[in-house]
């Protein structure tokens, strides 16, 4: 038996697997043998070495290293003595790892090596509400959860360390003091971090083990991100919960099947219907991935916010594109329900709007600060006051916006000039009111099915009858915004 201790080894990628390796000659067939094999790395160096001492057999030599969780390589050496090759660092080699000789003769011999693991974890921390008075730090992701939300828990035995590259700050101590513990695997560090700075974070294991190790060794990685000195968004923020009734058939959830279908877009759709925001760009995009959140807090469609002045409700100070969630939620396109704006503190109207919905607005004002102090207004509750008469529409127990504004000019009309059930027809071809047109996205579909319908099931019309009282046809239903 041949034994030999070698530094780390080390493979790309974010987790950086090291190893000290403990090598067993396991056996040979014939003259040919490997009279030792270790494996040399470190945390610092990413490519595996692997060293052999050939002897016997005819040359060349082929080798064949694989470990445990199939990686394979092989190589051709051209005569006996110490070898010394790069394992492809492209792959994991976790222990063992096992070396297999061929030579020119069909001769065979083998060798395993099993290793104590070296692991290099760079946290997974971002930054939240990176606004005034400073930066929240979040930490979530697989390391967290390893060590701190399944058994064997050992937040007490973590320490932390953030550095301030700018400026003068170290924060350093155990994780069980400094940090509060949000989600199962989501954490925060109890205070707020100065903006303006560039940080490294590193958190790690005392002695490189937690519990006592499992055969792990890890090594310490630093994070590093930037915090902006006053990003536009830090001001005043809000919660704001509503519902549109043309996606709520049934329960108190909406349908998303816009989403489902792969029919909402990216890019807010408010700019190209003629809507002017204030304050933030024209045609803001978020990213893909909001849109494959399913359950709850899958997406319903796109709303715009609107913040209005204090003493004169029809003046809109700021607005911006949002999206709205089946359970209700508001969110920013970022997914944060907290929606941040660049206001000050102060008093403002809330209304919201949609592309075939009549807007609301609140009927006071409505108190707003900056974080950590946040406002919640859910307009679906009968007892959230909102402006005007009939503002809103009850479905299933819940207040919601009246549907079928298909033109998107604030009213819905059954008959007449400017009216919302002729664009449908038209929208279906015109001539046969059966046809129905699916796949869309369109302001005509208004219960948000993704298709048009003008006559039958689940069709579009009726629902703007029945939102300006399903008795009169030339009745209109104003939005009661300024």
């Amino acid at each position: 038996m041949n034994t030999r201790t070698t530094p780390p080894l080390v493979f790309n990628g974010r987790l950086l697997f090291a190893m000290t390796a403990m090598v067993l000659r396991l056996g040979s067939m014939g003259q040919c043998s490997i009279g030792s094999f270790g494996v040399l790395a470190s945390c610092a160096s990413q490519t595996p070495q692997a060293d052999l001492v050939l002897s016997g057999g005819q040359p060349p030599y082929q080798l064949v290293f694989s470990a445990s969780n199939g990686s394979v390589m092989s190589a051709e050496v051209a005569q006996s003595g110490t070898v010394g090759l790069s394992l492809d660092g492209s792959l994991a080699w976790p222990s063992p790892v096992t070396v297999t000789l061929t030579d020119a003769l069909g001769c065979t011999a083998f060798a395993e090596a099993h290793y104590t693991m070296y692991l290099s974890l760079e946290p997974e921390v971002f930054i939240n509400y990176p606004c005034a008075p400073g930066a929240q730090l979040r930490w979530t992701g697989m390391f967290v959860q390893e060590f701190v939300s399944v058994p064997p828990p050992c937040p007490d035995q973590l320490y932390y360390e953030i550095v301030a590259l700018q400026g003068a700050g170290i924060w350093q101590g155990l994780v069980a003091d400094d940090w509060v513990q949000d989600l199962p695997d989501s954490w925060h560090f109890e205070n707020l971090l100065p903006l303006g700075d560039t940080y490294l974070v590193r958190i790690f294991p005392f002695g490189g083990a937690c519990d006592g190790g499992n055969g792990i060794i890890y090594c310490p990685a630093a994070a590093q991100f930037s915090v902006e000195p006053e990003p536009a968004e830090c001001g005043a923020q809000v919660r704001v919960r509503a519902a549109l009734a043309g996606a709520l058939s049934t329960g108190a959830i909406m349908s998303d099947m816009l989403r489902t279908s792969n029919l909402l877009p990216t890019t807010e759709p408010y700019t190209t219907m003629g809507y002017d925001h204030v304050g933030v760009p024209t045609a803001m995009t978020i990213a893909p991935g909001l849109l494959s959140i399913a359950g709850n807090n899958a997406v319903v469609d796109w709303v715009v916010l609107e913040w209005r002045d204090a003493d004169n409700a029809a003046v809109v100070v700021h607005s911006q594109p949002a999206l709205i969630q089946r359970d209700g939620d508001v969110m920013d396109l970022s997914g944060d329900i907290a929606i941040r704006t660049p206001l000050l503190p102060g008093r403002y109207h809330i209304a919201l709007r949609h592309r075939n919905h009549l807007p609301i607005m609140t009927a006071g004002t409505v108190a707003m600060d900056l974080y950590p102090v946040i406002t919640t207004i859910d307009l679906r509750l009968n007892s959230t006051p909102v402006h005007g008469t009939g503002a809103r529409t009850q479905v299933n127990g819940v207040m919601c916006l009246w549907p079928g504004d298909t033109n998107f000019d604030g009213s819905a009309r059954y008959t007449g000039l400017g009216n919302d059930r002729d664009p449908i027809l038209t929208g279906i071809g015109g001539n046969v009111p059966t046809n129905v047109i699916s796949g869309v996205y369109d302001a005509r579909d208004v219960n948000l099915d993704g298709n048009l319908r003008y006559s039958g099931a689940n069709n579009d019309r009726d629902i703007i009858l029945q939102t300006i009282g399903g008795s009169v046809p030339t009745a209109v239903r104003v939005g009661q915004v300024p």
